[in-house]
């Protein structure tokens, strides 16, 4: 909270129980001060892209401005009672929502997370195109498209054989069953996800060169 954020840190420090990022915090073997407003904070993510955040370095305390914290969200699916499933929460400035700044805000607030993970978490999120027409992995060896998908998306290798797909969703369930895939040839599938509801799916090729994730 505000009281808090204005305190020395060594009164932060004593706050590490009672936060929503606990488990990060004490199992997870991150230090609290630097999660809440170090470098890789996710304040201070933001605030290196041009949006002015609290906390982070620059602004590591509210002061005497307004500033609302968490919400029942986070205390409840946070790791602040128990659990390792950490919670965070933004507020965000109504001038940053704007027309003029939603689309650049919006990609800088998705790319902070991004970042805040990796750094925190480990691990390796390569989100950074979230919608195109046409998607190649980083080896150029297969392709997807489109993305985001409309019934339909093609998958297509070059130079190899596309030996297995696998769709799941969010929960980790194998929908593979559930989505019709038309074999064009050993190098091009079509795959029809018109029995499947709205939602993200991740799709795993597996190539006779190597395997290619990609959500």
């Amino acid at each position: 909270s505000k009281t808090f954020l204005n305190s020395s840190d060594s009164v932060i420090m004593e706050r590490i129980n009672f936060s929503t990022v606990k488990n990060l915090s004490t199992l997870g073997g991150a230090n609290f001060l630097e999660v809440i407003k170090g470098t890789n904070s996710l304040g201070s993510l933001l605030q290196a892209k041009g949006w002015k955040s609290v906390p982070s370095t620059v602004n590591p305390s509210p002061d005497s401005g307004g500033f609302f914290f968490a919400g029942w969200n986070t205390w409840r699916h946070g790791s602040r009672y128990s659990g390792s499933i950490d919670a965070s929460h933004v507020e965000n400035f109504y001038a940053f929502m704007q027309n003029d700044n939603r689309e650049q805000y919006s990609s800088d607030l998705a790319i902070s997370i991004i970042q805040f993970m990796n750094n925190f978490y480990g691990f390796t999120l390569n989100c950074m195109t979230l919608s195109t027409n046409h998607f190649d992995t980083n080896t150029s060896l297969v392709k997807i498209y489109p993305n985001p998908v409309n019934h339909k998306t093609t998958i297509e290798a070059s130079k190899q054989e596309l030996e297995k797909v696998i769709i799941f969703n969010l929960l980790g369930l194998d929908m593979t069953n559930k989505v019709n895939i038309l074999n064009i040839n050993e190098t091009k599938k079509i795959l029809d996800f018109s029995s499947l509801t709205t939602g993200l799916y991740f799709i795993i090729t597996k190539t006779t060169i190597n395997k290619v994730y990609r959500q």
